[in-house]
């Protein structure tokens, strides 16, 4: 399940940036060094509240996760339905 559920969030990452064109080198730079930065704060920090208080922490950053990834996808949407740049 919980693969299933990281696959489900890169592909929810994956098309606004594919979408955005962006370049690929760049995002997948940027990618990386957020997801050791935050890997790594999320152990050091694991270490210092324990179990019990691990698994609360880890359900209120799904749930986090989940808002930001709505957020970024309805900013996305908004921005192509109403601030469209068609090419010349």
């Amino acid at each position: 399940m919980a693969g299933l559920g990281i696959s489900m969030d890169e592909i929810a990452i994956g098309f606004p940036l594919g979408a955005l064109r962006l370049p690929i080198v760049a995002v997948l730079g940027a990618i990386a060094i957020q997801t050791f930065l935050v890997t790594v704060g999320g152990i050091l920090i694991g270490q210092k509240i324990g179990l019990r208080l691990g698994v609360q922490a880890s359900r209120l950053a799904g749930i986090a996760a989940g808002v930001a990834f709505l957020l970024l996808g309805g900013w996305v949407i908004f921005g192509r339905l109403f601030f469209r740049s068609d090419p010349p």
